[in-house]
């Protein structure tokens, strides 16, 4: 049995996934399989897949689905894995550097006998040089759980987490009907157990202009439930009352859109009645922004 899954999530990807396979099979440590969840392409993603696989390189799977989004993809894949550990993810426009399987299992084997859940590594451009990242508090982030370094903002930026699966296995993206996103932080601002935090560049990423971070206000206005539970989350998580204010007045917004009864979900049932009429200038604000996201 392998000990790591690498997960990578893909949807009509067959253009960039080759960069994630050519990193993997270069990789200087092949403890691992490559699991591709495929969310219902409709290009030759398979066909390429398949061909890697009779390349026998490194160990694949590769599963198809019906398209419901890319945490859909992630829930799916948390009924397959079965090693001790899983990176997740290795989306299908990233790859590895050539260390990064070595290097994260070494740091595993280093620390896991201090009770830690994961491993967090950064992402950076192509030259190693630019990390995206805007803070990284490497005092306050030492065995830091996922959710007290975003709550807090010890830690902003984009990174790749190495999770113990049954440990992973434990959180669990809703999946609303007609609604096709949700975000990643979902899960990460549950997870409340210590991680290692490594403050190199493991996983190269670029930014596409169809990519979902370039498409953000499109993902708000096409999935207000799941921003309305998203919001509704940090809402009760996070301890500055600036915050529980910002994100209340979302979650209500997003709720009246939505037509979810957020109130009951939020733990400050007094706050989220004082602050109703902001999230019905919210909601107003949200339709409006909408209508020129259709204009363009």
């Amino acid at each position: 049995m392998k000990k790591l899954t690498i997960f990578t999530p893909t949807y009509n990807r067959q253009h960039t996934l080759y960069k994630a396979y050519e990193s993997l099979i270069k990789q200087t440590n092949k403890d691992f399989i490559w699991l591709i969840i495929d969310d219902g392409s409709k290009d030759n993603t398979e066909e390429i897949v398949n061909a890697w696989k009779n390349e026998n390189k490194i160990e694949i799977e590769y599963y198809k689905k019906e398209n419901g989004g890319k945490h859909s993809a992630y829930n799916y894949a948390l009924k397959l894995i079965k090693t001790e550990l899983t990176l997740i993810a290795l989306d299908s426009d990233d790859y590895l550097t050539l260390n990064a399987v070595e290097d994260i299992l070494k740091c595993w084997e280093e620390n896991k006998k201090n009770n830690v859940y994961g491993i967090v590594s950064l992402c950076g451009d192509s030259n190693l040089q630019n990390v995206y990242c805007k803070y990284f508090d490497s005092k306050k982030l030492q065995n830091c759980s996922l959710k007290a370094a975003y709550v807090n903002q010890y830690f902003l930026g984009g990174a790749i987490f190495t999770i113990k699966t049954d440990y992973l296995k434990k959180f669990k993206y809703p999946e609303i009907k007609g609604e096709k996103f949700f975000t990643e932080a979902y899960t990460y601002l549950q997870m409340d157990k210590p991680f290692v935090w490594l403050k190199e560049i493991m996983c190269i990423r670029e930014f596409r202009e169809d990519g979902l971070t370039k498409n953000t206000l499109k993902l708000f206005i096409n999935n207000p439930k799941s921003w309305t539970l998203y919001n509704a989350l940090r809402a009760n998580v996070y301890k500055k009352w600036i915050y529980k204010i910002k994100y209340t007045i979302y979650a209500l917004s997003f709720a009246r859109l939505s037509r979810i009864n957020v109130i009951e979900l939020l733990k400050n049932k007094v706050l989220a009645i004082v602050l109703y009429p902001f999230g019905i200038v919210g909601e107003l604000i949200i339709k409006k922004k909408g209508k020129k996201y259709d204009n363009k």
